[in-house]
C-alpha cells in the first residue's frame, strides 16, 4: 500500500508540474482580467457538479464493489454499468438546466458580474457544461479501476488533460479566446479516453441496463447521496467566496482562483495520492469490522499528512510572493496581480492541514458505511465559514475570504476527529498531537531559515534559482530536524526508497 502511495505521489507530482505550466501559460496571456474572471465562474459549475458527483462515484463505488466482489466480475460490470447509466440521466438534467437559464446560474455564483464579463461567462459556460459527461464517467471508472487495485493509469490521465488545456490556451491567447472553453471540454474527454485501455485490460463489459431496484444500486445511492450533500455543502462556501469577490474588486475572482490552484497543486501531490491508495484497504477493514487495524491506519496516515502539509503551509506563507511571482509573474500578470494573489495565498495556506485530516477521516466514516456524519460535520463547518466570510471580508477584503475558508476546513477536521473518537474509541491522538507539535516547531524553524535564505539568494542570483535552492535547503533542514527528534528516520526512508526501486 505504501509503495502504491509512493508511485501515485510521484505521478501526481509530475502531473502537477504540468499543471504549473498550464497556469503559467494562462496567467501569461490573460493575467487577472475579465477573461480569467469569466473562465473561473464558467468552469465553477461543471467543476463543482462533477466534483461532488465524481467524488461520490469514486469513493461510493468502492465499499459496495468490495463487499459484493464475491459475486464475480460479471456482477461488477453489471453494477458499474447501471451506475453509469443512472449518472448519465442525472448529468443530462444538469446540462439542460444550465442551458435553459445560464444567466441565472452565473448570477447565483457571481452576482457582481455585468456587461462584457457576464456575456463572456455565459458563452463559456454553455460550452463547458458538456464536460460533465466525461468528468463523471472518468470518476466512476476510476473507482472501478481502484477497486480492482489498478491505480496508475487513472493517475496518469491528468497528464493528457493538462497537455490539451495548455495547447488550447496558447491558441486562445494567439488566435481566439473561444479556444478556452473548447480546450476545457476536449481535455476532459481525452482524459476519460486515457483510461479506456485499463478497462479493456480488466475485460470490463458495458451493459445497457438501468435499474434502481437493484439492492446494490440502492446501497450505492444511500452511500453516494450523503457524500454528494457533504461536497455540495463544502462548496457552498466557495461559491459565496466568488460571489463576494465579484463585488469587492476587479480581478478578485481571478486572484482567489490562482492562489487556490496553488493549494490544489499541493493537495494533489501530498494528500490525494495517500488517501486514494489507503481507501480500498480502509474500506475492507471497515466492512470486515477490523477496527483496531482501521484506527492504526488512520493515525499513521494523519501523521504522514501532517509531516508533509505543515511545512508546506509555513513555506507558502513565508515564500508566497516569490512563489506567485515565479509561477505567474510574466506577460499580462503584472506586479499588482502578484501582490493581490500572493496576499490571498498566505491566508489560504492553513487550510492544507484541515483538508488533509478531513480527507482521511471522511474516508474512515465512508469505510464504516457512514456517509451521514461527514454531511452533518461539513454543514457545521460551512456555517462557520459563511459567517466568517461576511465578517472577515468586510475587514480584510479578499484575504478575509481566504482566511474564513481555512478556518472552516480546520474546524471540519477537528470535529471529524472528535466524532470518530466518540464512535470507535481512542485513536492514539495523544501520540499524534505530540508528533504534531514537533512537526510544527520544525516547520517554523524551517520557515525562518527559508525567509532569510531566500532574501539573501534573491539579491545574489536569479530569483527563480534562489527560490529553488531555498526550497531544497529548507526541506533538507526540516527533515533533518525531524530525524534528530525521532519523528521519522532518514535511514528508514532511504531503505524503503532502495527497496521500492528494486521492486520496479
Amino acid at each position: 500500500m505504501k509503495s502504491v502511495a509512493a508511485v501515485l505521489m510521484i505521478i501526481s507530482a509530475l502531473s502537477k508540474i504540468l499543471g504549473f505550466l498550464r497556469e503559467m501559460v494562462f496567467s501569461y496571456f490573460f493575467g487577472t482580467g475579465i477573461t480569467k474572471d469569466a473562465y473561473v465562474i464558467a468552469t465553477a459549475i461543471p467543476t463543482i457538479l462533477a466534483g461532488f458527483v465524481g467524488t461520490a462515484l469514486t469513493i461510493g463505488n468502492i465499499p459496495i464493489y468490495t463487499r459484493e466482489n464475491k459475486k464475480g466480475r460479471e456482477w461488477g460490470d453489471l453494477f458499474t454499468s447501471r451506475i453509469a447509466n443512472l449518472i448519465f440521466v442525472i448529468v443530462t438534467l444538469f446540462v439542460i438546466a444550465v442551458l435553459v437559464y445560464p444567466e441565472g446560474v452565473v448570477k447565483l455564483i457571481a452576482g457582481g458580474y455585468e456587461g462584457e464579463v457576464l456575456k463572456l461567462t455565459i458563452q463559456y459556460m454553455r460550452i463547458m457544461i458538456f464536460s460533465l459527461y466525461a468528468i463523471s464517467l472518468f470518476s466512476l471508472y476510476q473507482g472501478y479501476l481502484n477497486a480492482n487495485d489498478s491505480f496508475v493509469l487513472s493517475a496518469l490521465a491528468p497528464f493528457s488533460m493538462n497537455a490539451v488545456i495548455i495547447l488550447f490556451t496558447i491558441a486562445a491567447g494567439m488566435v481566439d479566446k473561444i479556444y478556452l472553453p473548447l480546450g476545457f471540454i476536449v481535455s476532459y474527454f481525452v482524459q476519460f479516453m486515457f483510461i479506456v485501455p485499463g478497462l479493456k485490460k480488466l475485460h470490463y463489459s458495458y451493459r445497457l441496463s438501468f435499474s434502481i431496484k437493484d439492492e446494490s444500486v440502492k446501497d450505492f445511492i444511500r452511500l453516494a447521496l450523503p457524500m454528494m450533500m457533504a461536497l455540495i455543502v463544502s462548496n457552498i462556501a466557495n461559491l459565496i467566496d466568488n460571489n463576494i469577490a465579484s463585488y469587492l474588486t476587479p480581478g478578485g475572482v481571478s486572484a482567489l482562483d490562482y492562489s487556490y490552484r496553488i493549494i490544489g497543486i499541493v493537495t494533489g501531490i501530498l494528500i490525494f495520492p495517500i488517501t486514494t491508495a489507503i481507501y480500498p484497504t480502509m474500506s475492507k477493514m471497515g466492512t470486515q469490522g477490523q477496527i483496531p487495524e482501521l484506527k492504526k491506519i488512520i493515525t499513521e496516515n494523519s501523521t504522514t499528512i501532517s509531516i508533509l502539509n505543515v511545512p508546506s503551509i509555513i513555506g507558502l506563507i513565508v515564500l508566497s510572493r516569490p512563489i506567485i511571482s515565479a509561477i505567474y509573474g510574466r506577460g499580462a500578470f503584472g506586479e499588482e496581480s502578484v501582490l493581490m494573489t500572493s496576499t490571498v495565498l498566505i491566508y489560504y495556506a492553513p487550510m492544507l492541514i484541515g483538508m488533509g485530516i478531513t480527507d482521511i477521516y471522511n474516508r474512515a466514516f465512508y469505510s464504516l458505511q457512514d456517509t451521514k456524519t461527514p454531511v452533518i460535520v461539513s454543514s457545521i463547518s460551512m456555517i462557520a465559514d459563511i459567517v466568517l466570510n461576511f465578517l472577515l471580508s468586510s475587514i480584510m477584503g479578499l484575504s478575509g475570504l481566504a482566511l474564513s475558508s481555512s478556518i472552516g476546513r480546520v474546524v471540519n477536521a477537528v470535529l471529524l476527529m472528535w466524532v470518530l473518537r466518540m464512535r470507535i474509541g481512542k485513536l492514539g491522538l495523544k501520540i499524534f498531537v505530540h508528533k504534531f507539535i514537533i512537526i510544527a516547531a520544525a516547520s517554523i524553524i524551517m520557515g525562518i531559515f527559508a525567509y532569510v535564505f531566500n532574501d539573501f539568494a534573491a539579491s545574489a542570483m536569479n530569483p527563480m534559482l534562489g527560490l529553488m535552492l531555498t526550497i531544497i535547503f529548507s526541506t533538507a533542514l526540516y527533515f533533518s530536524i525531524l530525524s534528530v527528534m525521532k519523528v521519522i528516520s532518514i535511514q528508514e526512508i532511504i531503505i524503503k526508497a532502495v527497496r521500492f526501486k528494486k521492486k520496479k
